[in-house]
């Protein structure tokens, strides 16, 4: 009698709302639970000759998640969000991991909020916007986890005034980002530190890229982050694989400066979006490879180099949706460098090089749309269209043209 006891109690406590949202309840307890599963077609177009592999074409399972969103009493909020395809192919990809959020926060005191545990980390407003709410199949380049990492391991204080208008957010964390998990302990034994605040008026905006509310009134919000790290490795030791990121400089044997502003809008169904950052990095090793780029026979001097390389780049994004048609357009913009010394000139954005007859800018550069066709709240069918504009050597693409079209349910 008591195993069914228990299943008619737990039917009692099950209860699922108009989104189809399980909900569990009990007491001054709550927990929530969220699936989400997204999946597109892929082509790609005017191929370079060496890159004739059509691998990357075909059908792919962008995302199956599950999300738990829970309460004990008023005093303490926990996620765990996972996504299982990602569990298969990258599981610590920067801009689609396995685990997503596992995490926890204590609301008890009114000057902060306290949160500890693998989360997002504040910073780049367009990397808090989640995968869902946009209506693209890929990130901006400088948002997208490639040159910072977009989570990690450890402690986030923040606090809300003026009714949700003014943002501020600071922590510490283990800065390893997406790899902190599985790489063990950093042999440095230093963190990073990274800190936010946003404004918004004439009220609280979310983060979120389209205004499907038609909001009546002009809305605007502007962001401003920073993050630091100086790790210095004992002689002999390596950080641990991978966790330096796809082109070596996410976590670097030296001090990073990290910092970028971005600013929203939003108007009866218009909106924009626009990022900017800039990395500095200081090698305590005047021959880390990051300095070195395409010199591999001949040694860029210290007095050339100061030790020192730059990386950044931006984006900016226009919107517009259609109550009447249930549709979402969007154009977006961006231009990505990822190491100004493949240029020859220390901060030389935009300067071209030339390497075996080619010519090459210091920033990358693509364009991108996309088309959304809302069926229920996040339930879209959506298409998107990148064409690179630029290449850089260190970072060749392969191809020009690339197309995905694919479905995404939120149940």
């Amino acid at each position: 009698m008591k195993p069914l006891l228990y299943f008619i109690i737990f039917l009692n406590l099950l209860n699922v709302d108009s989104n189809a949202q399980v909900l569990l309840n009990s007491g001054k307890n709550e927990t929530t639970l969220d699936f989400r599963t997204a999946s597109f077609m892929q082509r790609r177009f005017d191929l370079d000759s060496g890159n004739v592999s059509r691998k990357k074409d075909g059908i792919f399972l962008r995302s199956f998640q599950t999300i738990f969103n829970g309460q004990q009493s008023d005093k303490f909020k926990y996620r765990f969000a996972f996504d299982f395809a990602s569990l298969l192919t990258k599981p610590n990809d920067p801009s689609a991991p396995a685990l997503l959020d596992a995490s926890a926060t204590y609301t008890g005191f009114s000057f902060c909020n306290i949160q500890f545990g693998y989360s997002k980390v504040p910073y780049s407003r367009q990397s808090q916007i989640a995968f869902f709410e946009s209506i693209y199949w890929n990130r901006p380049e400088i948002s997208n986890g490639i040159l910072f990492s977009r989570r990690d391991v450890g402690i986030t204080l923040s606090k809300k005034m003026l009714h949700k208008t003014i943002n501020v957010y600071a922590g510490i964390y283990n800065g390893l980002g997406e790899y902190t998990l599985s790489s063990g302990n950093d042999p440095s034994g230093k963190p990073e530190f990274i800190g936010r605040v946003d404004y918004s008026y004439p009220s609280r905006y979310k983060y979120t890229e389209m205004d499907y509310s038609h909001v009546p009134l002009p809305m605007f919000s502007l962001g401003l982050n920073g993050r630091y790290a100086n790790k210095s490795l004992p002689k002999g030791t390596s950080f641990a694989t991978l966790t330096n990121g796809e082109f070596g400089s996410n976590v670097i044997n030296g001090k990073k400066y990290t910092y970028g502003a971005d600013f929203s809008f939003q108007y009866k169904g218009f909106s924009m979006q626009a990022e900017i950052h800039q990395i500095k990095a200081i090698f305590n090793d005047s021959l880390d490879a990051n300095l070195q780029p395409y010199y591999p026979t001949n040694i860029l001097p210290v007095s050339f180099t100061k030790n020192q390389m730059f990386a950044g780049g931006y984006f900016i994004q226009l919107n517009y949706y259609s109550q009447k048609i249930n549709s979402a357009f969007s154009v977006r913009y961006e231009e990505l460098n990822l190491n100004d010394l493949v240029n020859g000139k220390v901060n030389g954005f935009g300067n071209q090089i030339i390497i075996d007859g080619v010519k090459y800018s210091g920033n990358a550069a693509r364009i991108g749309c996309a088309y959304a066709y809302r069926i229920k709240g996040n339930t879209m069918i959506k298409a998107s269209y990148l064409y690179q504009l630029r290449e850089e050597p260190i970072d060749m693409i392969g191809y020009k043209k690339q197309i995905r079209i694919g479905f995404q349910y939120v149940f």
